[in-house]
């Protein structure tokens, strides 16, 4: 019987054949691989999403507004911006790192807000002036190079304060809203709420009827009292009785 020999073994190049081996494995695609391409793009598109949020409370003719953001970055500062032009495609700021507003030009800076070590703000903005029923349009700007935010929109309608809080009565006929800070107001007519409009009473506002008067609400009332600021409607007789006056009278129109 022949026999085989392998001697030649002894002599065989081991090191290379590893080397061959190795190349082969390391060159083999693995379920995990994300090529630079895909990693590129995942990350473009996660720069891409924004946390900054924005609320503007009620504007008011000649008075500031109640701005809250979150979402910022941390002890940073967000820029507020209004404009009256609506919303749509808006312009891009060559320092906003590719971001793009989503209110239209012209639009005008109200300031910079500065948040605070949770990224958020609530403070209060001065306005600039404008006729009760216009519509305006928010939008928070964070300006960080490539780590720039923008904000959601934010659309709110300017709202009539009242006039003359002290003899109040007759129609509303636009959206009107009374506060605090128009204290002591008096019912010295019946007030009728048209069915357009919106009678907002804020918390910590009192209202003296003068008389067996009514309100008459045709369209929306909404009163934002509160346990620690209610809203109060008190009696101005010298010897206030129940019925003195008729109270609130809701429409099938109004709410």
């Amino acid at each position: 019987m022949k026999r085989t020999s392998f001697a030649w073994l002894r002599s065989f190049n081991w090191s290379f054949l590893t080397f061959i081996l190795v190349l082969i494995v390391g060159c083999q695609p693995s379920s995990t691989d994300v090529s630079l391409e895909e990693v590129g793009s995942n990350l473009a598109v996660q720069a891409k999403v924004s946390t900054l949020t924005l609320s503007v409370g009620s504007i008011i003719a000649g008075r500031p507004a109640r701005v809250v953001i979150h979402g910022g970055p941390v002890s940073g500062n967000a820029r507020l911006f209004a404009s009256r032009a609506g919303t749509g495609v808006g312009a891009c700021p060559p320092v906003a790192g590719g971001e793009c507003m989503d209110i239209l030009t012209p639009m005008w800076s109200l300031g910079d807000i500065a948040l605070d070590g949770t990224g958020s703000a609530n403070t209060l903005i001065a306005l600039p002036f404008a006729a009760g029923g216009t519509e305006m349009f928010f939008q928070a700007l964070v300006i960080d190079g490539v780590d720039s935010m923008v904000s959601n929109t934010v659309t709110n309608e300017y709202l009539v304060p009242a006039t003359d809080c002290s003899a109040l009565g007759g129609t509303l006929l636009v959206d009107t809203v009374i506060t605090a800070a128009d204290n002591p107001c008096t019912l010295a007519d019946d007030l009728i709420v048209s069915p357009d409009a919106v009678l907002t009473i804020d918390q910590g506002v009192v209202v003296i009827v003068d008389g067996d008067y009514v309100i008459d609400v045709k369209g929306d009332l909404v009163v934002n009292g509160s346990e620690a600021s209610p809203v109060m409607f008190r009696s101005g007789l010298p010897a206030p009785v129940a019925g003195a006056w008729a109270g609130l009278l809701f429409d099938e129109t109004g709410t």
